[in-house]
């Protein structure tokens, strides 16, 4: 088994939850707003029994359970990672692991859990961090493809799916095209073709409606030899049953984003996907009930003039507004760092509960999910994660347990396996003294 860790497979998922489990004496942060200092939380079939205070568990609540005392250490729901590529893309520099953009303008029926790679490299690193869900989504123009919820132990992606679709997401046209690279950024240029693609925008909307309500009930959709599956794709997005994640960076392109999709179309499930330049038109976000998912706050401010601590103080900001916000950090590896770049927005004003839900109930509640995960409440899934400190803090984050739907999953990587072989050799030479906890931590 550790030869296979070590050349880069996957840990094994771990089988249905057989013994009911109570975890006891631990810090619980419920992804509620609510913290039980001395609490305790229990779970049979994958499901939570209850979650309460240590003093009052009786021996009936942990007869024929097996009991983990935790002594003081924190429980967290398993974290969300949204607008991701994970199991879409494995090695920047090698193409042929890139599965994560199609070609084609206005492609929503894209599938994109499909292609997800459940034997990737990456998703081992992300448990370590926490993450447990991934919402995976694919690049594209216009409306690039449906995103599906997976969660990160199973044999494929048939097994790790969790829902899908769950959202559908829109590159909205660009009006201004970046110029030069980051080293060296020269001043944005407008994009010629975007009044263009704002009418091939308004066009698709409007056949997609067109095709799915405007024709007469004798004509029914379903009676079509050859459905349109661009525009059926569209269905759920009108009807309100799945969110359209609009990716819009720029003040003007979000708010003719919101004309459109908000004023316009009245979409009832509407999310920016954006960074920093949103606070600028926070008050327009704000009155139309709109939520954000704050990308990337690990950037530096988007323009000169404005203050280096700039892009970490929107999170904060925002949610004073009283706008419902997620927090993401989009790509493949870099997702693992989720925890820590909310760490550093509560630094920066924004209370360590609240940024909890921006990175669980918020995006499950986005994604569709929320009645089974993103907080620890009874009858929901238990997926949780058990640290030895506060997972906003590197040097604390340390993850004793991970459960998924009540599994306890195996929490190594290529590198925790490479780490341990490395170490193993240092102190069979005597140059590395050996301690207890060296055969036992998973997180290095």
């Amino acid at each position: 088994m550790g030869v296979y860790f070590v050349y880069g497979w996957r840990p094994t998922p771990a089988p249905p939850q057989d013994t009911p489990i109570v975890l006891i004496h631990g810090t619980i942060h419920t992804g509620t707003g609510t913290v039980l200092e001395d609490g305790s939380l229990a779970f049979r079939k994958g499901r939570i029994l209850f979650v309460k205070p240590t003093s009052q568990i009786t021996p009936a609540d942990t007869a024929g359970f097996r009991v983990i005392d935790l002594q003081g250490m924190h429980v967290y729901p398993g974290l969300i990672a949204l607008n991701t590529e994970v199991g879409l893309r494995e090695i920047d520099l090698v193409r042929a692991t890139h599965d994560y953009q199609d070609v084609g303008v206005n492609q929503p029926a894209l599938r994109a859990w499909i292609a997800f790679n459940t034997d990737s490299r990456i998703i081992p690193t992300l448990r370590l961090n926490g993450i447990l869900l991934v919402e995976t989504r694919v690049r594209g123009r216009g409306f690039a493809g449906q995103s599906g919820v997976l969660h990160l132990d199973g044999w494929n992606w048939q097994d790790a799916l969790v829902r899908g679709p769950a959202g559908v997401h829109l590159y909205f046209p660009t009006r201004y095209r970046a110029r030069g690279w980051w080293g060296a950024p020269r001043p944005p240029a407008e994009d010629t073709a975007y009044l263009r693609q704002i009418r091939e925008l308004r066009q698709f909307l409007q056949n997609a409606y067109q095709y799915l309500y405007g024709k007469p009930s004798s004509q029914a959709v379903t009676t079509t030899p050859f459905p349109n599956l661009r525009y059926e794709a569209m269905r759920p997005v009108f009807e309100g049953k799945i969110t359209v994640f609009v990716h819009a960076f720029y003040p003007r392109e979000i708010l003719e984003a919101l004309r459109i999709l908000v004023d316009e179309w009245r979409l009832p499930r509407v999310a920016l996907v954006t960074g920093p330049y949103v606070w600028f038109v926070a008050e327009e976000v704000r009155r139309r009930n709109v939520s954000v998912v704050y990308v990337r706050p690990h950037r530096l401010p988007p323009r000169d003039d404005l203050p280096l601590d700039f892009p970490f103080r929107i999170p904060a900001l925002l949610d004073s507004m009283g706008i419902r916000v997620a927090l993401a950090v989009p790509g493949s590896w870099e997702v693992r760092n989720l925890a820590f770049q909310a760490g550093t927005c509560i630094g920066y004003g924004l209370n360590p509960e609240t940024a909890l839900q921006m990175i669980t109930r918020i995006p499950a509640e986005l994604l569709g999910i929320d009645s089974l995960y993103g907080t620890l409440e009874p009858g929901k899934s238990a997926t949780l994660i058990v640290a030895h400190g506060h997972i906003w803090n590197p040097p604390e984050a340390h993850l004793a347990y991970a459960f998924i739907d009540g599994r306890q999953i195996a929490l190594t990587s290529h590198q925790v396996e490479l780490y341990r072989r490395y170490l193993n050799r240092y102190q069979q030479l005597g140059l590395i003294p050996v301690h207890p906890k060296d055969s036992t931590d998973t997180h290095q």
